[in-house]
């Protein structure tokens, strides 16, 4: 199967900087991952780039174990790695509070993991469909905080599901949403976006937001670029809306 890969990342008016990143790839299997530094951590603009480059560097040294990863070991993993660069850099541990998404694909099958709040869009059998988590007063679970043994029934979130939102409840001792396995799609997908929750800083609602997101005239290049950043930000603009939360988003595009 072939694939197309596309990345839009952008500022959001409330930042000074943006403390999202976004990395894809193909080799050595087509990859994207992204990271949503927390606004009020310090250098989380920092922290959100080495979690990006480190999850890509270990996707690659467990490519024998893909598609499916003992995920709670795999960011563990990361997570250690990344305070031992933060401290070499003389940063606060906090600049890694950030969240963790990332996508591959393996044997033409996709895979999903998201670590804190985050989006999964995709398209199937000509409908477009979303996912997503939400957390209790806006503070989304963040790998980070598994070195820190933090208590997790502190922490409520809400599974949402094309525009129903589930009931607020516990982690039930899992720092990564789509857990144990991941969100798992057959190959019969003709898009798959994951995005940082920055797309619903424009005030609208979350359906409305993903029908606009994915009313593409084409799905070649750099399809997201030109859809959100050359015409879907400046036409929300004009009617008065802006993103106020930085926005990462990546996608796959299967080929005809």
């Amino acid at each position: 199967m072939k694939v197309n890969i596309n990345s839009y990342l952008t500022k959001g008016r409330g930042h000074y900087l943006c403390q999202d990143y976004i990395t894809t790839g193909y080799n050595p299997f087509p990859y994207i991952v992204l990271s949503d530094g927390c606004s009020d951590a310090p250098f989380s603009e920092i922290g959100a780039k080495i979690l990006c480059s480190l999850t890509v560097r270990h996707l690659r040294r467990n490519e024998s174990q893909l598609p499916f990863l003992d995920i709670n070991k795999f960011i563990y993993r990361i997570m250690v790695e990344a305070n031992i660069i933060i401290e070499n850099l003389s940063l606060p541990r906090m600049s890694l509070a950030a969240t963790l998404c990332f996508a591959y694909i393996i044997n033409n099958q996709f895979y999903v993991y998201l670590s804190g709040d985050g989006w999964i869009i995709y398209k199937h059998k000509n409908i477009v469909r979303y996912k997503g988590i939400r957390f209790k007063d806006s503070v989304p679970y963040y790998p980070l905080y598994h070195l820190s043994n933090f208590d997790l029934t502190e922490i409520e979130c809400s599974i949402v599901r094309d525009d129903k939102e589930g009931r607020y409840g516990q982690l039930n001792g899992n720092f990564c949403y789509f857990v144990s396995s991941p969100t798992h799609f057959n190959n019969d997908l003709d898009y798959l976006l994951i995005s940082s929750d920055g797309i619903e800083s424009f005030g609208l609602p979350i359906g409305e937001m993903v029908e606009k997101i994915t009313s593409f005239k084409s799905t070649n290049g750099k399809f997201l670029k030109k859809k959100i950043g050359n015409r879907l930000i400046p036409d929300l603009k004009k009617e008065g809306y802006t993103n106020f939360d930085d926005i990462s988003i990546g996608g796959f595009v299967r080929e005809k």
